[in-house]
């Protein structure tokens, strides 16, 4: 009986322990300045090759989250200022089964990935995207090239990746939706600069989405610190992280 006891105490406290924990994440939570970045319909009838609506979203990645962006807006209000960073926010809203053609600036410098299977573009129309740098970048890979992108790309280096853009629906949602979209790096691994003149890389991309509900998604680049490089920033929800609610 006494074994018993103290078994059934301690569920008790690893289940108290548990709910702290998960109370804590709970708590961990981010606001933009701006709240939810809600994508803009053109009056357009065909889109994605397909009749239906057509949207558009835009946004960029950020070397550090200090500071405000071209537009005015805090890249991250209260944010680590050294810690990269998505923005003007991580909460996007789309219509559900709209041609939905997003635009990324990635400012960011980057390296290698620890899985190439995010090297490659997954989930867009054709599975293709198209960039446009305005300087050029010193390549992650031991060759250190120098190239300007321009075009469309399925494929880069697993060591030239800045961010990716990977998204899931949440369960119950849509099972079957993946999308995942590197961005190529940006200038040569020291990007503290104003803006306006930063080395860039806008990356643009449709895809078609799916039905009403929340999708999460991330960067699968290892920007962080620790863990493989995906502690710190990567584990800190609004950095690296955010939703696309669909409706």
């Amino acid at each position: 009986m006494r074994r018993t006891i103290g078994a059934v105490g301690f569920v008790a406290l690893l289940s108290g322990i548990v709910a702290l924990v998960g109370l804590g994440f709970t708590n961990q939570t981010y606001h933009s300045s701006i709240g939810t970045l809600r994508a803009t319909t053109s009056a357009a009838t065909t889109a994605c090759g397909k009749p239906m609506v057509a949207q558009q979203l835009s946004f960029a990645t950020y070397a550090d989250s200090s500071g405000t962006n071209s537009a005015g807006q805090l890249v991250h209000p209260g944010g680590n200022p050294n810690w990269p960073s998505y923005g003007p926010s991580n909460i996007f809203s789309v219509k559900a089964h709209a041609c939905v053609t997003m635009t990324i600036t990635q400012f960011d410098s980057g390296g290698a990935l620890n899985n190439p299977y995010f090297d490659s573009i997954q989930g867009t129309v054709g599975d293709v995207a198209t960039m446009v740098s305005n300087q050029p970048s010193v390549s992650g890979c031991p060759s250190g090239q120098s190239f300007t992108y321009k075009g469309t790309y399925h494929q880069i280096s697993p060591c030239d990746v800045g961010h990716t853009f990977t998204m899931r629906a949440l369960p119950g949602v849509d099972p079957g939706f993946f999308l995942s979209v590197p961005l190529p790096l940006a200038g040569n691994g020291n990007n503290e600069c104003d803006l306006d003149s930063c080395p860039k890389v806008t990356v643009t991309f449709s895809f078609i989405s799916g039905p009403k509900g929340t999708y999460a998604w991330n960067c699968e680049f290892p920007c962080g610190l620790n863990v493989g490089n995906f502690g710190a920033v990567m584990s800190a929800y609004g950095y690296m992280s955010g939703y696309l609610h669909v409706v």
